[in-house]
């Protein structure tokens, strides 16, 4: 089914500080694989030892239900990037190489209470946190790194990124 085998191991080829950046490019949501979420999840942290050094990023059709590609590519916190017609593809390269950017928390919040914002260019935007099923959603948390991660959209560096949140209960 895939090309890397995952019984030879990730360490024979990747340097033990490196992290593996997958993309996958898709057009439809069941290509007749038998494979769901857990395979693909599976499948994807075996490059490396430890899944936070592994992000799968997801390209795919401008319209397409991504299904399971989706759903594992927001669980390893990597990006999900419409192909569009007028998608220029050095800007669908660059979304995918400065996806990595994560928006530290300083406490670990209640997800109820988060409100995400930019400011750009004098114009306030509002989002939303992504849950599976919703194709509207903005953004995820990644709660292993106490952080939010935009999956379709990068703030240019002269926007203002606001997280306002409750911290839960249990932080101290």
């Amino acid at each position: 089914m895939h090309a890397f085998d995952a019984a030879l191991g990730a360490a024979s080829f990747f340097r033990e500080e490196s992290s593996a950046q997958l993309v996958s490019l898709t057009s439809v949501a069941d290509d007749g694989s038998t494979a769901g979420l857990a395979d693909l999840l599976d499948w994807s942290v075996a490059f490396r030892a430890d899944e936070r050094f592994v992000a799968l990023h997801l390209v795919s059709a401008c319209d397409a239900d991504a299904g399971d590609f989706e759903a594992a590519a927001v669980a390893l916190g990597g990006g999900v990037f419409p192909l569009c017609p007028a998608t220029e593809l050095r800007d669908l390269a660059l979304a995918i190489a400065l996806s990595e950017w994560d928006y530290p928390l300083s406490a670990r919040p209640q997800l109820d209470s988060i409100r995400v914002t930019v400011e750009e260019g004098g114009v306030t935007y509002g989002f939303s946190l992504w849950a599976p099923g919703d194709e509207s959603g903005d953004y995820v948390v990644l709660a292993d790194r106490n952080s939010i991660r935009f999956l379709r959209y990068r703030p240019p560096p002269s926007a203002v990124v606001s997280v306002e949140y409750e911290p839960a209960a249990d932080h101290f």
